[in-house]
């Protein structure tokens, strides 16, 4: 079964694969895989992938490690999983996050979408959303946009009133 290899190494520096790092979550009581983690929340670091370890990921997507990271947690979720990231808001407009767009639209649905006020990190400026995908078919997104205000996040989204998008797949 999948957790025969748990509790090897992995090469340095490479993603960790979920049934190798977090065996109970992957693994089923007989060793059986059922598809993956129910959910992935973080933070992923940002920043373009140095030319020297782009072979080690995905040619498909963006070279920028946020979009990497999103990538690859989709991959890992189990049928009806959830993903949440905090993350730069590059991916909604940017054209090089084309890949990245169709991905979180076409495999899933995006549910929620909470662009944060510019200044939400002290120690650096850099604009960033909040979203949370569905590995399930969907037609609405939740939006709610905070960008351009100094309104604390955690008051703010307890006033918004989301504005609801229907999603095109």
């Amino acid at each position: 079964g999948c957790c025969a290899a748990a509790g090897r190494g992995r090469d340095r520096g490479s993603f960790p694969r979920g049934e190798l790092a977090f065996p109970p979550v992957c693994c089923g009581a007989g060793g059986e895989a059922p598809g993956g983690s129910a959910a992935a929340v973080g933070n992923p670091p940002y920043g373009e992938i140095p030319a020297d370890r782009a072979a080690a990921f995905d040619p498909d997507t963006t070279n920028n490690v946020y979009a990497q990271f999103v990538a690859r947690a989709q991959e890992l979720l189990r049928d009806g999983g959830r993903l949440s990231f905090v993350t730069p808001t590059s991916w909604e407009t940017g054209p090089e996050y084309e890949q990245t767009r169709a991905n979180l639209v076409e495999s899933g649905h995006l549910t929620t979408l909470v662009n944060l006020p510019y200044d939400v990190f002290d120690d650096a400026y850099v604009d960033t959303a909040v979203f949370v995908w569905a590995d399930t078919p969907g037609e609405e997104c939740a939006v709610v946009d905070l960008s351009g205000t100094r309104v604390d996040p955690a008051v703010a989204l307890t006033e918004a009133e989301p504005t609801t998008f229907a999603v095109a797949g």
